[in-house]
């Protein structure tokens, strides 16, 4: 019964490539990172060869190569020609949450609270006046949950050795509901700011 399982799986993703060429993808790239796997994970002179090992190891060389820089050089706004809003003022609609949940990507990995992605898209309407509630709640008095501030890190190879901790660079996967509210408030914010946003800045908008 697996085997006849595991052969319709493939059979699905053959016929599928034309239109979802994302899940032949993703099967490519993890048949082929569990063979690539490094059994251990080197650093200087320390050796990680269990997973805890392996955590600790990721998390201190993470630790101490993305430090704040001390000499950073800040750049004025341009003068504005009307008064911006503060960021408390802003209301959202309970229409601009349920855009931003149908839009949602169901392929991206959720965060610490492992809701889902195609949970949120799936029960948009439902949920968005909810959610609407809260965001508001958040922005008037400047605080988010904590749970949104936590992440969960994942180490991703770049190149090289798979065995020097060096190679890796941290990804860091945020509640998508916490990204949800970044999008609404970028979608207000935006248009405002984009007239006053320095023309060295070219990135990160």
């Amino acid at each position: 019964m697996l085997k006849r399982k595991h052969e319709d799986y493939l059979a699905n993703i053959k016929h599928s490539f034309a239109d979802n060429p994302t899940l032949f993808w993703s099967y490519h790239k993890a048949i082929h990172s569990n063979k690539q796997q490094s059994t251990i994970i080197t650093h200087s002179d320390i050796i990680a060869t269990t997973n805890p090992e392996k955590v600790n190891l990721f998390n201190s060389y993470f630790s101490s190569a993305f430090q704040p820089k001390s000499d950073r050089t800040c750049f004025e706004f341009n003068d504005a020609s009307e008064t911006v809003m503060q960021i408390s003022e802003i209301q959202l609609e309970t229409n601009e949450v349920c855009e931003c949940l149908i839009t949602l990507d169901t392929t991206k990995a959720c965060g610490p609270d492992e809701i889902p992605a195609r949970i949120l898209k799936e029960c948009a309407l439902e949920i968005s006046p909810s959610l609407c509630s809260l965001f508001n709640t958040s922005l008037k008095i400047g605080k988010v949950p904590d749970e949104w501030k936590k992440s969960n890190v994942t180490p991703v190879h770049k190149r090289d050795s798979r065995e020097n901790v060096s190679n890796y660079r941290p990804i860091s996967l945020l509640s998508i509901i916490s990204k949800v509210m970044e999008r609404c408030i970028h979608n207000r914010v935006y248009p405002i700011l984009s007239a006053l946003i320095n023309k060295t800045q070219h990135g990160f908008l």
